[in-house]
């Protein structure tokens, strides 16, 4: 189920962004996931929130108004960004050879956009 959580990185600039929903996980100061139960050092301000991919996608959805897609074909994975905001921008793509790689380079992309924005 680990796979299921963003990597640290990207959780670290999700917290930068304001991203503050419940998670399952966080990652303490090794960078090391840590399941909900054992939150005590959470709750006490330690780590950064380890969401799930899917969360992430709608609160980049419902915050920035940015809409990441990702789909499989012949052993290679395509991401794309739907921009709304800024036609002229259109959708950004790219083949990776993984799922896991298409969520984190998509992820990171919009991430981008949205540092360049403010």
């Amino acid at each position: 189920m680990k796979n299921q959580f963003v990597p640290y990185d990207i959780a670290l600039k999700l917290k930068e962004l304001g991203f503050n929903d419940k998670c399952f996980d966080f990652y303490d100061d090794n960078k090391e996931l840590f399941y909900h139960h054992d939150d005590d050092k959470f709750h006490l301000g330690e780590g950064v929130k380890a969401p799930l991919y899917q969360q992430v996608f709608q609160f980049l959805r419902d915050n920035f108004n940015f809409s990441g897609n990702i789909d499989c074909c012949d052993n290679l994975s395509t991401w794309n960004i739907k921009y709304p905001s800024k036609l002229d921008k259109g959708i950004y793509s790219k083949k990776v050879q993984s799922y896991n790689d298409a969520q984190n380079e998509c992820i990171q992309e919009i991430i981008k956009l949205i540092e360049n924005e403010q």
